[in-house]
């Protein structure tokens, strides 16, 4: 599809969205009610290279469109909570600024931006995204050895944006922005070196019933519970990856990575929770490297020496029945990642410390109940991308079970 053909679909939309925003502006407790938007984005940006020998490319253009939702009523505990933020799911389009490398990127990607002032108009908003994103060109050994950046087609994709509301009006708003755009496959298939980028946006809202410009969310907020309600946590979950570092070894098997969390923490305020704990996992690629070298340092126990203990310090932000998982860990036992890295990355150094003493996790997960209502008991399922320090370690999906002190 070029890109005539997509603005005249965008213009087509926009059109249709017309009839509906029509209506006279209210901002009374009864009448507010969340409000569905559609906002066409361009941005232009440059790829950041991380790597020597880059192969360089041009100025990137991406072209979006925010399918996305006002949460203007107050009767919605979480959105008071959180200020009346936006939310929804980005479509987008980037041409890359390299084509015969990097291809196009094709991305679906929900997200949540928070208004950070207490008005509309003239303030300041806070987008984070989670996705994933297909890319037309990627890593190959016979045809396009130079994109180390991307080795698979489908990865993970995070952007975090900030944007200016130029000018609100009932059925508008007009907005601008820049930030920071990331796409990796969490070690998934190598090379890896993850493709970042840096971009300028500009953008309109097209509300479908109309807004109050003048609205202020702290003079709106509803009571919120300030009790703290305890509970206990179990997790299972099953990773994939690749053996190797960001550049290779390419083509080699995908193992698995299977872990088991144990922790406990506090729903605060109904909407976020804290919890510390500790995971246990079993790498199967350290394993078979053990049996596969007999390394004597390590091969009279194999499947301990494949394993790792760490602590974590967790949060956890809910909207409804999902929730942006954030965890920073520090590393107890981990006594194969110095022999793998010193193969794969070369001699020990600061970066290694860093990797090697801290993990880090960010994820998504769905819970069969809404956290708020604190039931005894309460499941949830996951997917993340799990790193040392900043660099990809493997992808998961997880399952789990809370048990709340009410």
């Amino acid at each position: 599809m070029c890109y005539q053909d997509l603005s005249k679909i965008v213009l087509f939309v926009l059109i249709i969205f017309s009839f509906f925003t029509t209506g006279k502006s209210q901002d009374t407790i009864a009448s507010r009610r969340n409000i569905f938007y559609l906002e066409p984005e361009y941005s232009i940006g440059k790829i950041v290279p991380n790597r020597s020998r880059f192969p360089g490319a041009g100025y990137s253009s991406c072209y979006s469109l925010n399918l996305g939702v006002f949460y203007n009523s107050p009767l919605n505990g979480w959105a008071s909570f959180y200020n009346y933020p936006f939310s929804g799911v980005t479509l987008s389009m980037t041409d890359l600024g390299n084509e015969k490398i990097f291809g196009k990127q094709f991305t679906v990607m929900p997200f949540i931006e928070f208004n950070t002032a207490n008005r509309l108009e003239n303030s300041i908003y806070l987008k984070i995204g989670l996705g994933c994103s297909y890319f037309t060109k990627h890593f190959d050994g016979l045809e396009n050895r130079k994109n180390k950046e991307i080795g698979s087609s489908c990865t993970w994709s995070f952007q975090s944006f900030m944007y200016y509301s130029l000018f609100v009006s009932q059925n508008l708003s007009i907005n601008i922005g820049g930030g920071y755009l990331h796409s990796s496959n969490g070690h998934i298939q190598l090379p890896n070196y993850g493709l970042n980028q840096a971009a300028l946006s500009v953008s309109t809202r097209f509300f479908t019933s109309c807004i109050n410009p003048a609205f202020q969310p702290k003079n709106s907020r509803v009571t919120v519970n300030r009790d703290m309600t305890f509970y206990l946590m179990a997790r299972s979950g099953l990773g994939i990856h690749e053996y190797g570092s960001a550049n290779g070894p390419v083509g080699g098997p995908k193992r698995l990575v299977n872990s088991l969390t144990v922790s406990s923490g506090v729903l605060l305020r109904e909407y976020i929770k804290l919890d510390a704990g500790f995971t246990a996992r079993y790498y199967h690629h350290y394993y078979h490297q053990i049996l596969n070298t007999a390394n004597t340092d390590y091969s009279d126990e194999p499947r301990l020496n494949a394993s790792n203990l760490y602590f974590f310090l967790g949060v956890e932000f809910l909207v409804g029945h999902i929730g942006m998982d954030i965890e920073g860990g520090l590393n107890l036992f981990k006594p194969y990642y110095r022999e793998h890295y010193l193969t794969m990355e070369g001699d020990t150094d600061f970066d290694y410390w860093l990797k090697q003493l801290f993990n880090t996790k960010l994820g998504l997960d769905y819970y069969l109940i809404n956290p708020k209502k604190t039931p005894k008991l309460n499941g949830f399922l996951g997917a993340s991308i799990n790193a040392n320090f900043g660099q990809a370690d493997f992808s998961e999906v997880c399952a789990g079970m809370l048990y709340y002190f009410r």
